[in-house]
C-alpha cells in the first residue's frame, strides 16, 4: 500500500507528472510531496510504503523507488529506449492501471495493453526526459519550399505548464493541477488504446474465419474498428475479400472498398462507376436498394441505412463491371 509520494519540487517534466497521476489513480488516498531535501528523500527511499518518482537517486520497483537519475540510470528497453520516471512506474504498476480503465478483461489482456501504451505513449516520454531523440522535424506537403514543422507533444505540453518567475507553492501548485488534468487524459487515452487491442483481437479472428470458410468477397463486422484496413491486408494475402461491411457510429452501416493499402483510396475492387457521388433518392432508383444513403464520389465507400441495404449493395458493386 502506497501512502506517500515523493517527487522532486521546482520546475516539473512529462515523465515526472505521467509518473505520479499513475500511482494517484491506483492510491488516490496517497499524500504527495516536492521536496529535493536529503534526508527526506533517504527517508522516502528506505520507506517501502512511500513511493519515489524521479528523485531519490533508486531504482527499485519492489521497494516502489522509480528515479533514473543515477550513475547507471534506470535500465533500457530492449529496443534501446531508457527508462524515466514514467516508464519505471508504468513497468510496475502500468496493469494494474489498465485493469482499472477496463475492468472486465483478463489479467493476461492487461499485460498485452501495457505494453502497448508503453510503446505508443510511455516511450516517447521516457525518451524526451533522457535527452535520447534525434531532432527530426515534420516537412510539409506540396510546397515550393518544404518548411519544417516541429510538433507539440505531451513533454512539450506539460513543460508549458510551469510558471515564470515564481514561488515554490506557485510551482506545487501548478504541478498538482498538471497531474489532474494529463492523469484523466492519459485514463480516457488507456481505455481508447486497450479497447482497440481488443477490438483488433476480435477483427483478426473475424479475417481468419472467413477467409477459412469460403472466398467470400464481402465480410461483414458486427462493429466499427480503426484497424480493419491494415489486419485485413496481412491476413487475405490472396485477396478474396473485396468490401468490408460494419456498423458506423453514426448507427448507419457502411461497405467500404479493401484499399491497396492502409492510407490508400484506390483499393481491390471500386464502387460501379456509375454511384459516384450520388446521395439517397438518386441512388436508391440506380441501385433499386430502398435504404441506400450515398456513395462517395472517390467510389471507395458507400452506406445504407440498415445491414440488409448494405450488404444489397456489396453484392451490387461485386457483380458489377466498372
Amino acid at each position: 500500500m502506497i501512502t506517500n509520494i515523493v517527487t522532486h519540487s521546482g520546475k516539473f517534466h512529462a515523465d515526472d507528472v505521467l509518473g505520479v497521476s499513475i500511482l494517484l489513480a491506483l492510491y488516490p488516498q496517497a499524500k504527495v510531496e516536492r521536496t529535493r531535501h536529503v534526508d527526506s528523500l533517504q527517508a522516502a527511499v528506505a520507506d517501502p510504503n512511500t513511493a519515489t518518482v524521479d528523485v531519490g537517486g533508486s531504482s527499485d520497483a519492489s521497494g516502489n523507488n522509480f528515479d533514473h537519475h543515477q550513475r547507471e540510470g534506470g535500465g533500457i528497453r530492449t529496443n534501446c529506449c531508457p527508462y524515466a520516471a514514467a516508464g519505471l512506474v508504468w513497468s510496475r504498476y502500468g496493469a494494474a492501471f489498465v485493469q482499472q480503465a477496463l475492468p472486465e478483461i483478463s489479467y493476461a489482456e492487461a499485460e498485452i495493453i501495457t505494453g502497448v501504451v508503453d510503446q505508443r505513449i510511455i516511450q516517447f516520454v521516457d525518451a524526451v526526459d533522457n535527452g535520447a531523440l534525434e531532432t527530426s522535424p515534420n516537412i510539409l506537403k506540396k510546397v515550393a519550399t518544404p518548411a519544417p514543422i516541429h510538433g507539440c507533444s505531451i513533454s512539450t505540453l506539460v513543460h508549458l505548464q510551469n510558471p515564470v518567475n515564481a514561488s515554490m507553492w506557485e510551482y506545487d501548485t501548478a504541478f498538482m493541477d498538471t497531474v489532474s488534468c494529463i492523469g484523466k487524459m492519459f485514463h480516457k487515452a488507456v481505455g481508447q488504446i486497450g479497447h482497440g487491442v481488443l477490438q483488433e483481437a476480435n477483427v483478426r479472428a473475424s479475417v481468419l474465419e472467413h477467409v477459412k470458410k469460403s472466398p467470400d468477397p464481402v465480410l461483414v463486422l458486427e462493429t466499427y474498428a480503426e484497424c480493419w484496413q491494415r489486419v485485413v491486408l496481412e491476413e487475405d494475402s490472396y485477396e478474396f475479400i473485396k468490401y468490408v461491411i460494419f456498423h458506423s457510429p453514426e448507427g448507419t452501416w457502411m461497405c467500404q472498398q479493401v484499399p491497396a493499402s492502409v492510407s490508400a483510396t484506390t483499393g481491390r475492387k471500386p464502387l460501379p462507376e456509375a454511384w459516384a457521388g450520388l446521395n439517397d433518392g438518386e441512388l436508391v432508383q440506380l441501385t433499386g436498394v430502398k435504404d441506400a444513403i450515398f456513395c462517395h464520389r472517390g467510389r471507395f465507400i458507400c452506406g445504407a441505412a440498415s445491414l440488409e441495404g448494405a450488404i444489397a449493395l456489396a453484392r451490387l458493386a461485386v457483380a458489377s463491371r466498372s
